[in-house]
């Protein structure tokens, strides 16, 4: 008799599959590996800007394959040109051979604000040519003071406003990836700004931009970004070299000895050692964006695969996975490599703990490794470590973090992007307004170096209730209307959400009583 197998699994078979793929899906995943970028999205080169003005802050020779073939000699993985107002065409260093490991990612950029006040760093920039700027956006044009904090709510302040909008919008319309250019402006500047951009200017258009520049070649402006962040401005921090001069200081012009040398082989070492030049401001501060696609070189091969690559460095930079990165002015000892990219950061967080990896090989123990808070607090520290941790307690607005890391006799110090804990605790409360009267009402919180405002909305003769995350801690805090007057006073968040009562906004100079009769 012929005997028939039964199709399908048996039951030890299907039982032991299930607890194979269970082992599986519990055993310790392998951790994917970082690959890291080395990028400067701020260099100038001699490429007429708007309108065919040439830059006289920028030596001729400063062509923009030698800047491109200067910086691809540093380990740069990639580089953006932004000259003012115009687009500098790709120069193809390095890039017209299969597998070329010369070649340096060219990403288009520009620099918007050639004779304003208020730069932009336009990245990724879809547009050709030359740009024009449009309106400068000046508060001197506009009678304004331009001190800090002192923009005011009148007309002109908000003409100024508007103007500043009209262009971040028309940059983002053409690029993908914008920030503020934050640096101090020379006595020949049109403006008496002390920098391109105010701290409450940086936080009025933080929504609208990726981020601003923290590092300008050595000047560093946490300080600006830490009240930015603590007022609500949810922004990355870039580092960049805002480079016009390689050589700096050098009788660098064509046919002259050095750049023959240069062009003809001799790397950036050998002009800066042989002549004793400082290269002031270059290769000073920089970004290195983290990415799970794999080694640059093995994109070199092709024009799509660079294509592949230079989205990939754009969307990481979108996201924010990258950090700032800026070494000391000190001299660099002989045999230094300049090539380095600084500190290597491996960020991680589970929602509860940020966690820090700088171990790769031979690189130093960082110095330090510290947690940074709202006004730029320090939570933690942990020395002589290259890994560290911090848990949540509850009272973090944001945490970013700072390493400081002495690689091969010179400091360097890097930068992380700022992480935005979620809230389960906060305030709520009730507000109410006249009959027939409606007006917005805010709830403003002072952090101490800052204060963030929220809008609580509020319907006329209708009770309406608002509810606020914020971090464990005590505030002071104001409820308050344009046509209403204010309410203050000081709550302590813990656990949950803390409710502040019912608040009556009445109008001012007068009560609802009287705005019925009248």
């Amino acid at each position: 008799m012929k005997r028939w197998r039964r199709r399908g699994w048996s039951p030890v078979t299907l039982v032991i599959t299930v607890l194979l793929l269970l082992i599986a899906a519990c055993a310790p995943q392998p951790a994917k590996q970082v690959y890291y970028y080395k990028g400067q999205l701020h260099v100038h080169s001699n490429t007429p800007t708007f309108l065919g003005i040439v830059n006289t802050d920028t030596p001729s020779c400063q062509t923009p394959e030698v800047v491109e073939d200067w910086y691809r000699a540093l380990g740069y993985t990639f580089i953006s040109i932004t000259d003012h107002n115009t687009t500098t065409d790709d120069p193809g260093v390095g890039c017209d051979q299969a597998a070329d490991p010369r070649c340096i990612v060219h990403i288009n950029g520009q620099e918007d604000g050639w004779g304003c006040a208020h730069h932009l760093l336009a990245i990724g920039d879809r547009g050709s040519g030359e740009i024009n700027p449009g309106e400068c956006c000046d508060y001197l044009e506009r009678g304004l003071d331009p001190t800090d904090g002192r923009m005011g709510t009148g007309d002109k302040a908000r003409e100024v406003h508007n103007c500043l909008h009209d262009r971040i919008e028309d940059t983002k319309d053409r690029a993908d990836v914008v920030f503020l250019g934050i640096h101090k402006l020379s006595g020949a500047s049109p403006s008496p700004h002390e920098r391109t951009w105010t701290t409450t200017e940086v936080r009025q258009f933080a929504r609208y931009v990726t981020g601003m520049e923290i590092l300008n070649g050595a000047d560093t402006y946490l300080e600006m970004w830490d009240l930015a962040l603590t007022g609500g401005a949810k922004i990355w921090g870039f580092g960049t070299d805002d480079c016009e001069d390689l050589i700096d200081g050098a009788e660098w012009h064509v046919g002259s000895e050095n750049v023959e040398k240069y062009l003809d082989g001799y790397s950036p070492e050998d002009c800066r050692y042989q002549d004793g030049i400082d290269l002031g401001s270059c290769n000073r501060s920089w970004i290195v964006v983290t990415s799970s696609l794999g080694p640059a070189k093995n994109f070199f091969t092709s024009v799509e695969r660079l294509n592949e690559l230079r989205q990939d460095i754009v969307q990481n930079m979108l996201a924010g996975r990258f950090y700032a990165v800026v070494r000391s002015p000190d001299e660099r000892p002989d045999g230094f490599d300049r090539k380095d990219i600084g500190p290597r950061l491996n960020i991680n967080f589970d929602g509860d703990t940020v966690s820090v990896n700088t171990e790769e090989g031979v690189t130093p123990v960082p110095r330090w490794i510290s947690f940074v808070g709202a006004c730029g607090q320090e939570l933690a520290r942990v020395e002589g470590s290259t890994k560290a941790a911090y848990t949540l307690t509850g009272n973090e607005l944001y945490v970013r973090v700072e390493v400081e890391q002495n690689r091969f006799g010179e400091l360097y110090r890097a930068y992380s992007q700022p992480i935005f804990p979620s809230f389960d605790s906060g305030v709520t409360g009730t507000i109410e307004m006249c009959p027939g009267e409606s007006s917005a009402a805010f709830l403003t919180i002072d952090f101490g170096c800052a204060s963030r405002t929220f809008d609580i909305g509020g319907q006329s003769g209708r009770p309406t209730e608002f509810r606020v995350p914020l971090p464990k801690g005590s505030y002071s805090y104001s409820i308050s209307s344009p046509r209403y007057g204010s309410e203050s006073g000081t709550v302590n968040v813990g656990g949950g959400f803390t409710d502040l009562g019912t608040f009556t906004l009445q109008p001012q100079g007068g009560d609802c009583q009287s705005i019925m009769r009248d």
